[in-house]
């Protein structure tokens, strides 16, 4: 139902990511596995990536073109980095740790390899990643809208789960005979209802 009204809109979330980073989501997340791994294993990466016998089927992620763009997305040049940090060093009280460059570009390159001095923003990357980037790059709101279709009917199964024995109203089946804003979902129970909205 979800992803026929993100189809509906015209949206192609795979292709939006794939124009804005040269990589699919599966191809982001695999090399950012695969980095993750070299990173427990030894602490740094050094390029071109070399794979172990067992892990051959995934030559092709590793193509330099396709480490290079996600290299590009998740690092800066470091004298980039030494800006921002300066930057936030003005910052007085605790608001100097609000911001951190390395939340934002979690690989840092020295003397030809790679590092992440911070290995949990580098997984945040990975995994929150493709929404940020889909979510940055949709100034026209297109992706906010579609990602809330789809957590709305999310939230609607949870909702159902949760509630086995209410009885449960989306949106599209309360009438709406003034123009009101009506909820994503109401829950009604004998002795209250509930009403969500995001």
């Amino acid at each position: 139902d979800s992803a026929q009204m993100v189809a509906d809109e015209g949206y192609d979330i795979e292709g939006e990511f794939q124009r804005i980073t040269k990589l699919s989501i599966a191809e982001f997340m695999e090399i950012g596995a695969l980095f993750y791994s070299s990173f427990l294993a030894s602490g740094e990466i050094r390029l071109p990536l070399s794979l172990e016998p067992e892990l051959q089927h995934l030559t092709d992620i590793i193509a330099p073109q396709k480490v290079s763009a996600f290299v590009a997305i998740l690092s800066q040049p470091i004298e980039a980095l030494a800006r921002e940090s300066r930057k936030s060093g003005a910052i007085q009280g605790f608001d100097m740790y609000g911001w951190n460059p390395l939340m934002r570009y979690p690989l840092v390159n020295l003397s030809n390899s790679w590092y992440a001095p911070v290995l949990p923003f580098f997984t945040q990357k990975i995994s929150d990643g493709p929404f940020w980037l889909l979510d940055g790059a949709g100034r026209d709101g297109r992706f906010r809208t579609q990602f809330g279709f789809v957590f709305e009917q999310y939230l609607g199964l949870h909702l159902k789960a949760a509630f086995a024995k209410s009885v449960i109203y989306h949106e599209h089946e309360i009438q709406d005979t003034k123009g009101v804003v009506m909820p994503d979902w109401v829950v009604v129970n004998p002795d209250r209802s509930v009403v969500d909205r995001m």
